[in-house]
């Protein structure tokens, strides 16, 4: 039985990011030149799309500390995204989700500790820094 297609009328392969994060930025700038197929859009979580995909899953729309990968048929999130997205960006970034065999618990620990320091690392902006004309098409609104 195929699985149901929860996400009807969106991009099969949706990363959702916070957008004034200087560390989520780069970390998306990374993956939109490593995905050379293309598989991937992407759409940032403050953005009327994004909260309202936030809403249609049940997600809080304040807190914008997880990144989240939605395909037609689940959602991921904190580490299982970031490993799920790289397991489609292929070769040879697919083979770090080798780490999902890591307990979910220590993965998502690291996580979050990095999440919660981020913005010491790297200053917050005021705006999001991926529309360049480059990749206006890899962006969802």
């Amino acid at each position: 039985m195929q699985p149901k297609n929860l996400n009807k009328n969106l991009p099969k392969n949706l990363v959702l990011f916070d957008g004034v994060c200087m560390l989520c930025n780069n970390f998306i700038l990374q993956i939109i030149k490593m995905d050379k197929e293309k598989s991937l859009q992407f759409c940032e979580l403050q953005s009327a799309k994004g909260l309202e995909l936030l809403k249609k899953h049940g997600l809080a729309v304040n807190d914008f500390e997880t990144i989240y990968f939605l395909t037609s048929t689940r959602l991921y999130e904190k580490s299982d995204a970031i490993l799920m997205v790289l397991r489609v960006v292929g070769k040879p970034w697919s083979f770090l989700s080798i780490f999902l065999m890591t307990p979910l618990v220590i993965r998502n620990l690291i996580y979050d500790l990095i999440a919660q320091n981020r913005h010491r690392i790297y200053s917050p902006r005021k705006t999001c820094t991926l529309p360049q004309k480059k990749y206006t098409e890899r962006i969802y609104r």
